[in-house]
């Protein structure tokens, strides 16, 4: 197994950062298993980013989808370990499980920037976000608030979930949770 990176930084900054220890690319998906160290446990996750397939000049390119649902799935036991160093860093207000949902989960996105990324870039970056809306039924301190950025380099094999705001990491809990 490729070496991981620590999950969080001496102090948190509002980033969780993983390496990519393993990818898969399909004509559809990039599917990326995501690993990193929360002390002497690994943690991580899988996600997959729908992909486009465009012919130019009799070559094939494929390029992430401008906007659409990312997919979260578990790992096994490194996902449930997630979601306890999640909950444990965070404490969130609620109580959550102690392990990461068995079903796989959709976030949707949208490319950060206009246009669509080729795989091969430096880095890309895509905006999560969960449209609390569709909680309206719900008084507004139970809804999810998730905007979040999720970044990731393939040549430099990390990737990283951003708050843009302080407490969308435990909202993300809420999601990832079972």
């Amino acid at each position: 197994m490729k070496q991981c990176i620590h999950l969080f930084e001496e102090e948190y900054d509002g980033e969780l950062r993983f390496s990519i220890i393993d990818k898969e690319i399909t004509p559809n998906a990039c599917v990326l298993t995501l690993g990193a160290y929360d002390g002497e446990d690994l943690v991580g996750f899988k996600i997959s980013i729908p992909l486009m397939t465009k012919k130019m000049f009799f070559k094939l390119f494929q390029f992430i989808q401008p906007s659409g649902a990312v997919v979260f799935s578990t790992i096994g036991e490194k996902s449930d370990r997630l979601i306890q160093s999640l909950k444990t860093y965070f404490n969130p207000s609620y109580e959550p499980s102690n392990g990461f949902t068995n079903e796989p989960v959709e976030i949707d996105y949208n490319l950060r920037n206009q246009g669509a990324y080729d795989l091969n870039q430096d880095k890309i970056y895509l905006r999560l976000f969960y449209d609390e809306e569709q909680d309206a039924d719900l008084p507004k301190n139970e809804r999810i608030h998730l905007n979040m950025n999720f970044a990731f380099n393939l040549s430099r094999e990390t990737a990283s979930l951003i708050e843009t705001k302080e407490g969308y990491s435990a909202d993300l809990i809420s999601f990832l949770m079972k």
